[in-house]
């Protein structure tokens, strides 16, 4: 097999291995054939959400019943394809890319092309790397046991809020996790993000928070509301005093990112300049991919980047997202919730935080939380707080 039917291996075993490689490939990197070949993976998958890989012989039905001249070619063609190792033909592909994307860097500097074309090329360089750093995790070979329990050690945890939220984390996030809030409309993912951050702050964290969902001075307001302890009537009532219990209270480690959409761009540029010890994106969904996709794939695709992201720059992500319509009116949220998901942004998550909520719970100011997936103490409760939309907190 040639490197380009490798490539399409892997992306019929692996609806995976297809969403890595599939926002890297661009007009004229496949043969005309196998470019065919690759729009009807791409249409096969769209089509069917819950399959994970596809048979060579019913992708070949449906080619020849669009093509039914060229049946004989691409019997051929798919005949010598076998299965290869999904993990090594991605890095395979993606090794490739940047070397392919180098070398046009390189020309295009040297033929003093504009600037929009070298930062669209040096983007797209970047996201080839953060692709590739997801798919190579770090080897370690002989780590003593020291090493392995300083990193999770009390120092090393950041800690967030509400309490009960941490006590089921063991205390808080691990550098290098992500993390994803999800709820129906209105029913408190802001919130709850906000309670986090704000209690972030208060620990001397920084956070790097992305908004493109409500405008910067409505939560910029509410982030004000929770570390001043103040209403938005007090506040405005008594501005001084509102600044200065907030700044008291840590809001100088706020980088606040007004966006609209947005792009991973935005948030590297963010994440190198400030340091920050966690990033929250609200919302995920909204973000601009720079590439047509499925709702499922755009997903995937951010929450990919995200994690590598978190890897990278040694940091905690945290996703802010939609839940499913079903999810509305239900108390008990679950991992298939996920807006435009089934296993792809489930599978780049650490912890899964629910929010729940029935009629009553509207009216008495209750929520529940689901922990649906915790890799880091594996406490997959449910738990109820009490929430006060005044001051955009969480009440203990």
């Amino acid at each position: 097999m040639n490197r380009e039917q490798r490539i399409v291996s892997a992306a019929l075993q692996n609806r995976g291995a297809f969403y890595q490689v599939s926002p890297l490939v661009t007009e004229g990197v496949f043969s005309r054939h196998i470019q065919l070949v690759w729009d009807m993976i791409d249409a096969f998958y769209e089509l069917d959400e819950q399959a994970m890989s596809i048979d060579k012989q019913v992708l070949l039905d449906k080619i020849v019943l669009k093509h039914p001249k060229h049946e004989s070619h691409f019997s051929h063609l798919l005949a010598e394809i076998d299965e290869v190792s999904v993990p090594n033909t991605v890095e395979e592909w993606l090794d490739l890319r940047r070397a392919s994307i180098e070398s046009r860097l390189a020309e295009a500097i040297m033929a003093g092309d504009g600037k929009d074309v070298i930062n669209e090329l040096i983007e797209e360089r970047d996201l080839c790397e953060a692709q590739k750093e997801t798919e190579d995790d770090s080897t370690l070979i002989g780590m003593s046991l020291e090493k392995v329990l300083k990193i999770v050690a009390p120092e090393n945890i950041i800690h967030i809020s509400p309490e009960s939220l941490a006590l089921r984390l063991d205390g808080g996030l691990l550098r290098g996790t992500q993390s994803v809030i999800y709820a129906p409309t209105e029913v408190g993912k802001s919130l709850l993000s906000i309670e986090i951050t704000c209690g972030l702050l208060r620990d001397g964290r920084k956070v790097v928070y992305g908004g493109n969902e409500d405008p910067a001075r409505s939560m910029l307001m509410r982030i004000y509301s929770n570390l001043s302890g103040m209403t938005k009537k007090e506040m405005q009532e008594n501005p001084q005093d509102a600044e200065y219990s907030a700044m008291m209270q840590g809001y100088e480690n706020l980088v606040f990112l007004d966006l609209s959409p947005g792009t991973l761009s935005d948030f590297r540029r963010a994440i190198e300049r400030h340091s920050p010890d966690v990033v929250i994106v609200d919302q995920m969904a909204n973000l601009d991919a720079g590439k047509v996709m499925s709702k499922v794939e755009k997903n995937e695709y951010f929450a990919t980047q995200f994690r590598s992201m978190a890897k990278k720059y040694d940091i905690a992500t945290i996703m802010v997202h939609q839940a499913s319509d079903d999810a509305y009116g239900k108390r008990i949220l679950e991992k298939n919730h996920l807006y435009y998901s089934n296993v792809g942004v489930q599978g780049q998550m650490d912890v899964m935080i629910g929010i729940g909520m029935s009629a009553d719970d509207e009216r008495e100011n209750k929520r529940m939380i689901c922990l649906t997936k915790n890799k880091i103490s594996a406490d997959h409760s449910c738990f109820p707080i009490t929430v006060d939309p005044l001051t955009s907190s969480v009440v203990e």
